[in-house]
């Protein structure tokens, strides 16, 4: 009975301990967030940028590159291989320190590389005046289409060889097919080029006959009227001399007669 106390006891009393323990950490988490809630809104409303004394701006604060600057190392790759054959050859030094030391060399050509400051504007250059089309791209597939074709010639000649020495009716048959579809393809490329060519030329040559049309209509309408500026010129005369003279009466003429007879 006494045990079963002392064991009842000593549970009641771990209960409450844990219970307190348990509100004292709330009270201590509620303490902390209202303390942190108070400093962030002092630290909104209160503590400006503005009213901190002495403090220097992004501007005013130099940056030495010196000392930030990583230390640029040789490249062992191209001291040649002797340094290489030695390290592989020495009897002292086992696979995990070569290891290493290759390692220490690969992570060192990192540091090997150019600044900014030494490309030059002639590598931006150089690549405005390579060419936009690589030939050397170009000239494999060209090879290839070249190739091709000739073997498919070179394949066609064999077949008809072969049905010229031994004739059998399907290489006849397929001479005859062969023979039909060659005509009919040149009759239509002949076809085709006419008509390329008639299409291409004919609107100069219509422009060009219409202009030598009208040339010569122009030439023909200014004999005309050097003709009636002729005649014109005649009747004055005839008028002139028949007036003073007493000559070429006979012949006599009017405008409005020549005005008539050009409009019949």
């Amino acid at each position: 009975m006494i045990k079963n106390r002392r064991t009842i006891l000593i549970d009641e009393l771990s209960v409450y301990g844990e219970r307190w323990s348990s509100q004292r950490m709330g009270k201590k988490q509620s303490r902390r967030k209202m303390k942190n809630q108070e400093y962030r809104r002092r630290m909104k409303y209160q503590d400006r940028k503005d009213d901190i004394p002495d403090c220097p701006s992004l501007e005013s604060l130099e940056l030495n590159e010196s000392d930030h600057e990583l230390p640029v190392t040789a490249d062992p790759s191209l001291s040649g291989n002797s340094h290489q054959n030695q390290v592989e050859t020495s009897a002292g030094l086992g696979y995990e320190d070569v290891a290493g030391r290759n390692e220490a060399g690969d992570r060192s050509n990192i540091f090997n590389c150019r600044d900014s400051d030494q490309y030059s504007a002639a590598s931006f250059d150089d690549y405005l005046r390579a060419p936009l089309f690589n030939v050397d791209k170009l000239a494999p597939v060209l090879e290839g289409i070249g190739t091709t074709i000739l073997e498919i010639i070179v394949q066609l000649f064999q077949m008809a060889r072969f049905g010229v020495k031994y004739p059998t009716p399907f290489a006849i048959c397929l001479v005859i097919v062969g023979l039909y579809f060659g005509i009919l393809y040149l009759e239509i490329s002949v076809a085709a080029t006419l008509d390329f060519f008639v299409g291409v030329s004919w609107p100069p040559l219509h422009i060009f006959f219409r202009n030598t049309e009208r040339f010569f209509n122009s030439i023909g309408s200014w004999f005309g009227e050097m003709d009636e500026i002729g005649q014109a010129m005649y009747c004055d005369m005839a008028s002139t001399w028949c007036h003073r003279f007493r000559l070429m009466c006979d012949v006599q003429c009017s405008f409005t007669e020549l005005a008539l007879n050009r409009n019949r």
